[in-house]
C-alpha cells in the first residue's frame, strides 16, 4: 500500500511543472494531511523552519505551533469557508526560536484524498517595525503635549487639525474649538509691520510646502481679543502618513517684560552705586538723593518720604520730591500725621505691605486732598520694614502708565539699599563715638594703674621668684605632655570595613593586634567583634551603629573591649556609612585606635594639674573646726597681716560671722562632703586694694586618711575680668558678626549681629554644624581653609556664601584665628553681599556697552591686545574690521534717537549672528563698531566681512509700524607680526573704512 507521503512525492517527481512552481515560490509551501501529517514541502519551507541540513520537516505540523489552540482556530475557519487567508500565529523553528508567520490555507485533492495546501510567510520583521512605529507615534504625541511652547498642527490649507496644551493656555481656545479654526482666525487682519496677515501667511505656507523652513515675527490674537507679539516657526512634518504643517508659537511678551525690568535694574543699580559712595554725606542728602531716584526709576512725577516713630503711630515728613513744590500751593504743609488719621495713603502701614491705586479719582474710599495739593491721578507707596518694625514710608505718584508689581519691587529694593547705607553710616558714627569713649576710659585706667605701680613694685621680687617656680613647673608639665604626645603618635590605627548585606567584617593586621586576635583565628563575623565589646557598652555601640546607617553620615565615639586575658581597653572609633544610588546602605568603613594608655595618662595629668592649680596665688588650709591650719606667703602679703594672725583662728571670727554663715560655711561644708566649690567675687585687700578673685574650695585628706581639710585657693583675675567686660561690651555692640567656635565646627558663642544679619537665633546656630550652612559650591574651599587654619595659618578676608533663615544666601567675609591650647576658633565675619553685588555689576558695566550689550571700547581694546600678544607668541592669523552705519544721522533725524538706538541694538544682534564665535566684536563709539577676526587667512576674513555687510543690508528693523533698512561700510586690514600695536592696526582699518565711504558706501574695502 502506498502512503500519502509517497503519493505526494511521486506527484512532484512526475509533474515537472508542479515541482518548479513549488520550488520557485517566494513563500514556504507545505502540503498537509487533515490529521496534520506533513506530506510535502519546498526548499523555502526547510529554510524558514531552520531545516536546511535535513531533507524533511517534522512529521506533524502540530509540532510547530506555539499555541495548539491556533491550529484549532485555523481548521475551524477552513471548514467553514474552505480557505484561510493571512492567519497570524507563532511557529517553532529547528533552533528553538519562535517566528511570527502569516499562513494562507486552501483545501485540494490528491489521488481522491483531501489535503491542505499552506503557504507560510515570516512577518516577524514587519510586526517589529509596526510596533516601533506605534512607539514612535506615541513618543511624538507625548513630546507634542509636553512642549512648553504652543504648537499648532495645520493641514495644507491652513486649517487647524491639532493643538497642544500650551496652545490652549496661550490662546484661550479649547482643543475642540481649535479644530473649527484656521490660522487666519488667530491673527489680526493686518500685521504691525505692514501687510495683510492672510496674504503673508499664505505666502509662507506655500514656501514651507515646497520644503523651506520659515521663522517669522508675528502678531497673534487670543480668544479674548488681546494681541500677542510672537515668534512663529513653520516646518513640514509627516504624522501617520499625512503631510502636516507644524507651527511653533513662542510668546515674546515675557521676554519684552524681562528687558524692561533689566533696564529698570540698571537705573536702580546706578542709584545704589551712587548711594554707596555717599558715606561722607549727611543723612538728609542720602534721603533726598534716594527720593529723586525713586521718582525717576518708577517714571513718576511726584514722590515723598515719611518716617515713623517706634510704635508706628505717627508719620513725620522728611521731604517731597523737587518736582512737587512748584506745583503745590497748600498754605501750610503739616510736618506730621497720626497714622489713624491718614486716608488711603496710610493703608500701606495698616496692611504692612505695598499698595497701588491706578484710578485715584474713581476710588470710593479716598479722603481727598487739601486745597492747593498737587492733583493725584495714580499712587503707590511701600513701607520699609527693618527688624520687624516699619521705619519709613516711601511713595510715588502720577505715573503715565499703571503701576505694577515691578514698580513695587524697584522702589522696595531702592529703599532697602538706601536704608543699608544709612544703617552702615549710623553704625560707623556709633563705632567712632564708642572708640573715642573707650580711648578715654583707657587713659583713665592707665592713670589708675600708674598710681598702683608703686605698690606693685614692693612685691615684684616675690612675684618674680614665684614666676620662676611656675615656669619650671610648666616646663615639667610640657615635658610630660610631650612624652604623652610621642606615646600617642606611636600608637597604630586599625582599619575595618563591614559588608552590611553579607554580614562580613574585614580587618587589617593592626585591628587584629588591637583586639588580640591571632591573624588566622578571626572569622570575619559580626558576632566575633560584638562578643569582645564590654557588656555595658555593647547596646550603646550597636545603637549608634544602627542610627548612623538609618540617618546617614558618620559617628565618632569611644567604647571598651575585653582582651582574652580579661584586661579592659579603651577604643576610639570613627566610621562612615556608604550608600548606593538608591539610598541603600552598602557598607560601613571605619578606624579603631587603642586609646587606653592615653586615657590613663590623661587621668594622671589631671591629678597633677589640680595640684599645680592651687599653688600660685592665695592658698589657705581649713580644718573641720573652720580654723586656719596654713596660709601661704601670697595670702599673708595680700592681707598685710602676720601668719600668726590667721593660723589657729576661726575663719568666722576674722571675716565676720554674718559673712561666714552667708557664703563661706556652705561652700566649706560642701567641700568636706567631697564637692569641689568655686566662686568669683570682688574683695578689698589692705595692701593691693579691690581685686576680683576666683576662689576654689577643695577637700584634702591627710596621708593616713584620719583627718580632713579644705584647701581654699584664690586667684587674682582682676585684669581678666576687666578685659572680659570690655570685650563683652564690644562683642555685644559690634555690627560685625563675632563668634567663638570649637575645633569640631560648632558655635560656642555668638554676638547679636548674627541674628540681625542671617535671621538665625543664637540657639539655632549652636545646634547646627558650620559646614551645613555653607553654599554647596563653596564647601570644598571652606573645608580647605579650615584645615589651613587648624594647621596654624591666620585667615583674613576669606569669602563664602552663608544660608539665611529665610532661604536666601549672603556673602560673608571671614577673618579667623585658631587657639590650639583651648581648641577654640575666634572669627570676625562681615556681610559683604551688597559689595559683591556692586562689584559684579560694576565689572559688567565696565566691560559692556549699556545700550547695545556689545563689548565697550575699553573691553574691546583689552581683548584685542590679548589676542595680539597671543598671535605674536604662538602664530596664526589676525585681521581687524572697522564698521560704520551709512547715513545714520538721517535715521536719527527722521525717526528720532530712540529709533536710532533700536537700529544700533539690531545691528549688534545681526553682527553677532554673522560673526564666528571666536571673533571679538565691540562698539567703539556712536555708530562705529569694530571686530577682531581670529584664525583664518585673508580670503576667509574678507568672506566674513562680506557676510556681515550683506546680512546688515538685508536686515529690516520694525518699529512703530515702520520698516527701516540701512547699509554699512567696512574697512578690513591684515595684522602682521611686525604690527606694533592694535591702535596702529585700527588706523589702517579706519583708512579702508573711509575709502569705502568715499567710493559709494555699502561695501568692504581691504588692504589684506
Amino acid at each position: 500500500m502506498i502512503s500519502s507521503y509517497e503519493t505526494a512525492a511521486n506527484l512532484f517527481a512526475e509533474n515537472e511543472l508542479c515541482r518548479q512552481f513549488i520550488e520557485t515560490s517566494p513563500d514556504a509551501i507545505v502540503i498537509i494531511a487533515p490529521d496534520g501529517e506533513i506530506l510535502a514541502h519546498n526548499t523555502k519551507a526547510r529554510k524558514l523552519f531552520g531545516y536546511q541540513d535535513k531533507p524533511i520537516l517534522p512529521q506533524n505540523v502540530l509540532e510547530t505551533y506555539r499555541d495548539p489552540a491556533d491550529r484549532e482556530k485555523l481548521l475551524a475557519s477552513l471548514l467553514k469557508y474552505g480557505f484561510v487567508q493571512e492567519f497570524e500565529t507563532e511557529l517553532l523553528t529547528q533552533t528553538g526560536e519562535y517566528i511570527t508567520a502569516s499562513v494562507n490555507v486552501s483545501i485540494s485533492e490528491l489521488d481522491g484524498r483531501k489535503v491542505h495546501i499552506a503557504t507560510v510567510r515570516d512577518i516577524s520583521a514587519r510586526k517589529a517595525a509596526e510596533e516601533d512605529l506605534k512607539k514612535s507615534e506615541s513618543k511624538f504625541a507625548s513630546l507634542f503635549e509636553a512642549a512648553s511652547d504652543a504648537i499648532l498642527l495645520l493641514n495644507k490649507t491652513g486649517q487647524l487639525v491639532g493643538a497642544n496644551q500650551a496652545a490652549v493656555k496661550l490662546f484661550g481656545y479649547s482643543k475642540k474649538e481649535f479644530l473649527e479654526l484656521s490660522f487666519g482666525s488667530l491673527s489680526p487682519s493686518v500685521q504691525p509691520a505692514g501687510g495683510v496677515s492672510a496674504e503673508l501667511f499664505a505666502e509662507s505656507l506655500s514656501e514651507v510646502l515646497e520644503g523651506a523652513k520659515k521663522q517669522l515675527l508675528w502678531q497673534s490674537q487670543a480668544k479674548d481679543g488681546s494681541l500677542l507679539d510672537c515668534n512663529i516657526a513653520l516646518n513640514m512634518v509627516e504624522v501617520s502618513h499625512e503631510v502636516l504643517i507644524m507651527c511653533v508659537v513662542s510668546d515674546l511678551s515675557e521676554q519684552q517684560r524681562i528687558q524692561a525690568r533689566m533696564k529698570l535694574d540698571e537705573i536702580r543699580f546706578e542709584a545704589l552705586s551712587a548711594l554707596s559712595r555717599m558715606n561722607e554725606s549727611s543723612l538728609n542728602s542720602i534721603f533726598d538723593y534716594a527720593l529723586e531716584a525713586a521718582v525717576s526709576i518708577t517714571e513718576s512725577e511726584i514722590g515723598y518720604i515719611y518716617f515713623l516713630n517706634k510704635d508706628e503711630t505717627v508719620l513725620t515728613l522728611h521731604a517731597w520730591s523737587r518736582s512737587v513744590m512748584p506745583q503745590c500751593s497748600v498754605a501750610e504743609i503739616p510736618d506730621g500725621y497720626k497714622v489713624e488719621d491718614t486716608g488711603l495713603w496710610g493703608d500701606a502701614i495698616r496692611l504692612r505691605r505695598a499698595t497701588i491705586i491706578n484710578d485715584y479719582a474713581g476710588c470710593p474710599h479716598k479722603s481727598g486732598t487739601p486745597e492747593g495739593h498737587v492733583p493725584v491721578r495714580k499712587h503707590m507707596n511701600v513701607p520699609l520694614i527693618n527688624e520687624g518694625r516699619i521705619v519709613l514710608l516711601a511713595g510715588v505718584g502720577n505715573k503715565r502708565t499703571d503701576y505694577t508689581d515691578d514698580d513695587v519691587r524697584q522702589l522696595t529694593l531702592l529703599m532697602e539699599g538706601m536704608w543699608n547705607v544709612v544703617c552702615r553710616k549710623r553704625a560707623d558714627d556709633a563705632l567712632r563715638s564708642a572708640y573715642y569713649s573707650m580711648e578715654q576710659k583707657v587713659l583713665d585706667r592707665t592713670e589708675k594703674l600708674s598710681s598702683a605701680l608703686a605698690d606693685l613694685k614692693k612685691i615684684n621680687s616675690d612675684i618674680k621668684r614665684e614666676s620662676i617656680q611656675r615656669r619650671e613647673a610648666e616646663k615639667q608639665l610640657q615635658a610630660s605632655a610631650g612624652r604623652l604626645s610621642l606615646a600617642t603618635r606611636a600608637g597604630g590605627i586599625g582599619v575595618w570595613e563591614w559588608d552590611v548585606a553579607g554580614g562580613i567584617l574585614i580587618w587589617d593586621d593592626r585591628m587584629k593586634q588591637i583586639y588580640q586576635y591571632d591573624p588566622d583565628e578571626f572569622d570575619g563575623s559580626y558576632e566575633a567583634w560584638t562578643n569582645q565589646i564590654y557588656p555595658d557598652d555593647r547596646k550603646k555601640v550597636e545603637y549608634t551603629l544602627s542610627e548612623t546607617i538609618a540617618s546617614g553620615g558618620h559617628f565618632d565615639f569611644e567604647f571598651r573591649i575585653i582582651w582574652p586575658d580579661g584586661e579592659i581597653r579603651n577604643i576610639k572609633t570613627s566610621a562612615l556609612a556608604i550608600y548606593d544610588a538608591d539610598g541603600n546602605v552598602q557598607s560601613v568603613i571605619g578606624i579603631n585606635l587603642d586609646v587606653t594608655d592615653r586615657r590613663r595618662l590623661e587621668e594622671r595629668l589631671r591629678r597633677f594639674k589640680r595640684i599645680i592649680s592651687v599653688t600660685p596665688d592665695l592658698v589657705s588650709l581649713i580644718n573641720a573646726d573652720y580654723e586656719y591650719v596654713m596660709v601661704n606667703d601670697a595670702y599673708v602679703k595680700s592681707f598685710g597681716k602676720p601668719r600668726e594672725y590667721f593660723v589657729g583662728h576661726n575663719l568666722g571670727e576674722l571675716i565676720g560671722h554674718e559673712a561666714f554663715e552667708a557664703c563661706s560655711r556652705q561652700k566649706i561644708d560642701a567641700a568636706f562632703a567631697g564637692e569641689t566649690q568655686v566662686m568669683e567675687a570682688w574683695f578689698d585687700f589692705p595692701e593691693v586694694g579691690q581685686r576680683f578673685l576666683s576662689v576654689t574650695y577643695q577637700r584634702v585628706d591627710s596621708e593616713d586618711g584620719d583627718e580632713k581639710f579644705v584647701a581654699i585657693a584664690g586667684r587674682d583675675v582682676t585684669a581678666m575680668k576687666v578685659a572680659e567686660e570690655d570685650r563683652q561690651h564690644i562683642f555685644e555692640v559690634s555690627l560685625d558678626m563675632l563668634c567663638v567656635a570649637d575645633y569640631e565646627g560648632r558655635f560656642v558663642e555668638l554676638n547679636p549681629a548674627w541674628e540681625n544679619t542671617l535671621g538665625w537665633s543664637e540657639e539655632e546656630l549652636k545646634c547646627q554644624h558650620w559646614i551645613d550652612l555653607i553654599h554647596a559650591d563653596d564647601k570644598a574651599k571652606s573645608i580647605k581653609i579650615m584645615a589651613d587654619l587648624l594647621s596654624g595659618a591666620v585667615i583674613r578676608n576669606f569669602e563664602n556664601r552663608y544660608l539665611c533663615k529665610d532661604g536666601s544666601w549672603r556673602w560673608i567675609s571671614w577673618s579667623m584665628h585658631a587657639d590650639p591650647d583651648q581648641e577654640k576658633i575666634t572669627a570676625v565675619a562681615r556681610d559683604v553681599t551688597m559689595q559683591k553685588r556692586l562689584m559684579d555689576d560694576l565689572k559688567r558695566l565696565a566691560s559692556t556697552d549699556p545700550l547695545t550689550g556689545a563689548n565697550n571700547r575699553r573691553c574691546f581694546f583689552d581683548r584685542a591686545k590679548e589676542e595680539l600678544d597671543r598671535f605674536k607668541r604662538y602664530g596664526g592669523s589676525l585681521c581687524i574690521m572697522m564698521l560704520d552705519i551709512d547715513y545714520f544721522k538721517r535715521i536719527n533725524d527722521t525717526y528720532g534717537h530712540d529709533v536710532g538706538d533700536i537700529v544700533l541694538k539690531e545691528l549688534v544682534r545681526c553682527a553677532h549672528e554673522a560673526l564666528r564665535t571666536s571673533d571679538v566684536f565691540g562698539r567703539i563709539g556712536g555708530e562705529e563698531f569694530a571686530a577682531l577676526l581670529v584664525h583664518g587667512d585673508a580670503r576667509s576674513a574678507l568672506q566674513v566681512a562680506e557676510r556681515v555687510r550683506r546680512s546688515l543690508s538685508e536686515l529690516e528693523v520694525h518699529t512703530s509700524g515702520k520698516v527701516i533698512k540701512f547699509t554699512v561700510s567696512i574697512g578690513l586690514t591684515w595684522i602682521s607680526r611686525d604690527t606694533p600695536s592694535i591702535e596702529l592696526a585700527m588706523k589702517h582699518a579706519d583708512r579702508c573704512l573711509y575709502k569705502a565711504k568715499e567710493s559709494g558706501r555699502n561695501k568692504v574695502v581691504s588692504n589684506c
